[in-house]
């Protein structure tokens, strides 16, 4: 949803603007821009240049994208067994596989 090009470019009020929806996604979601500025102290227009500068049509895309993004990640079911990726890095830190590689 926020890439990092996009994010190099924040100034101090989009980064705690950032930090905000990252934070209460479950909550911006349901809230209007009235109520996020008054969250944020900061005006209306704030949080729409914000928007604007994410590539968005404006606060309700925004709030659009935010909700898809939540049920993207809810229903993502992140891998329990991590033995595989554990031994796989024993395998490549061994003295043999680096020394297979050529590297000291």
């Amino acid at each position: 949803m926020f890439s990092y090009e996009q994010l190099e470019k924040y100034n101090e009020t989009d980064v705690e603007i950032y930090r905000y929806v990252i934070n209460n996604m479950d909550r911006v979601g349901y809230m209007s821009i009235r109520e996020l500025a008054h969250e944020l102290h900061v005006s209306t227009s704030t949080i729409l240049r914000f928007c604007l500068k994410n590539g968005f049509e404006g606060y309700r895309d925004f709030k659009r994208a935010l909700k898809s993004e939540q049920q993207q990640l809810s229903t993502y079911e992140p891998k329990s067994d991590v033995s595989e990726l554990a031994h796989f890095f024993a395998k490549t830190n061994s003295s043999a596989y680096l020394a297979r590689m050529n590297v000291s």
